[in-house]
């Protein structure tokens, strides 16, 4: 499939050598210049731009790089780091579509400088629920020919062997043993959950307006009948009636947009008006998250609707337990 690049992003060709790597750095220029022109367009494709705050000489690599992705966590990040040199890498994935208009967007907005990189395609490794398997170990091995520290995106409670703190810890020692110098691959998000990742920009009095933004670009556009997709709702439960109500519902592409929906959500939610009114209030009532897949099937009155898979391994619930999101697999999910 053909991606046309959002005017705001720049691309870097996947076979263009890494300038830090060959010690060529005039030598690209020259090679992207015939693409880009300007020093400015070069500056930013290389790599090397200005970010909205910080500056970068023509021969020496930043000191630190942010690896964006299209979702909220990225945007923040970039705020909480003082808004340092971003890079994007299109691995391919079936979601790189929504995270180019949402990055289009912030981009202009914000005049954030970010280069996109097509050096690597992991399409073909992509998993069913949208998980690309050791993503930060290909992503962090790629940027440290860029920078000295490489901060991912990941925050605490985060699933997955490559996105933990003793993850990046022991991919930063690997990384420097082989590489000859100190390497740091971190999350700026390690121990910060994505509530409080949401709430330290909330009271910064940033743009809440973006943050919605992004949520809405990063949702699927028109559904498909037959494309698979993984339902969060946010529900009541009460004494043993499970689900005695549902607060809020959103279907995804992948079941890891479907969990991180679940993991903002479910700290700030409500009990609807019903159960305070009840002769018990809200004493035995309880609030959940769940994460089904489906897909989408033609209904009779001529409209597309989502429609629960007849078995599956994906199905998952959320519970809070001392203010933290932990998840744990649905009772009726197949194993």
């Amino acid at each position: 499939m053909t991606i046309t690049l959002p005017d705001a992003l720049t691309s870097v060709s996947a076979q263009m050598p890494d300038p830090w790597a060959t010690g060529q750095v005039d030598l690209y220029e020259r090679e992207l210049s015939q693409h880009f022109g300007t020093a400015e367009a070069i500056a930013v494709a290389s790599g090397t731009g200005v970010s909205a705050n910080r500056a970068t000489t023509a021969t020496t690599p930043p000191r630190e790089i942010l690896l964006c992705g299209g979702g909220i966590d990225s945007f923040v990040a970039w705020h909480y780091l003082g808004k340092p040199q971003a890079l994007y890498f299109d691995l391919g994935d079936r979601n790189r579509d929504q995270e180019y208009r949402a990055l289009d967007t912030l981009a202009r907005r914000h005049g954030i400088r970010l280069p996109v990189s097509r050096e690597l395609d992991l399409g073909s490794w992509e998993l069913q629920d949208g998980v690309i398997p050791l993503r930060h170990l290909h992503l962090a091995v790629l940027a440290c020919h860029r920078a000295d520290t490489v901060w991912c995106i990941a925050v605490k409670g985060n699933l997955g062997a490559d996105r933990s703190s003793a993850a990046f810890e022991r991919l930063s020692k690997l990384i420097s043993e082989v590489a000859g110098r100190d390497i740091r691959i971190d999350s700026p998000f390690r121990d910060m959950t994505k509530t409080e990742v949401v709430h330290w920009y909330v009271d910064q009095s940033l743009p809440v307006d973006d943050l919605l933004q992004v949520q809405q670009l990063r949702s699927p556009g028109q559904h498909v009948t037959g494309a698979t997709a993984f339902l969060a709702t946010i529900c009541v439960g009460i004494g043993d009636n499970d689900t005695a109500d549902m607060v809020a519902e959103r279907a995804f592409p992948s079941s890891r947009d479907a969990r991180s929906w679940v993991e903002q959500e479910l700290p700030v939610a409500e009990f609807p008006i019903w159960v305070a009114k009840r002769p018990r209030g809200t004493a035995g009532a309880f609030l959940f998250g769940a994460v089904q897949r489906g897909h989408y099937v033609p209904t009779a009155e001529g409209q597309i609707a989502w429609q629960v898979g007849e078995s599956s391994t994906d199905d998952t619930e959320a519970y809070l337990v001392d203010g933290q999101v932990r998840w744990r697999g649905a009772p009726n999910a197949v194993v």
